[in-house]
């Protein structure tokens, strides 16, 4: 398992590794709003934070599936 703190340097080594992987991080709101603007930067494709509600994480998740089509 990973801790908040480790998840923004594992997305530019994610997007490094597997180009055409589409990365979505799951995880509480971060301490600074930044991080997630940070995390776009390195190549996150989306975020959610936790917890979330079913159908907004579905949604999500088809979004992400129909731009690989």
């Amino acid at each position: 398992a990973y801790s908040i703190g480790s998840i923004p340097p594992l997305v530019p080594e994610i997007r490094k590794n597997y180009p055409k992987i589409k990365i979505m991080v799951a995880a509480p709101n971060f301490d600074t709003p930044n991080t997630v603007t940070e995390l776009e930067a390195a190549g996150m494709d989306a975020f959610i934070p936790i917890p979330f509600r079913m159908e907004p994480f579905c949604s999500k998740v088809e979004e992400l599936l129909s731009k690989t089509i």
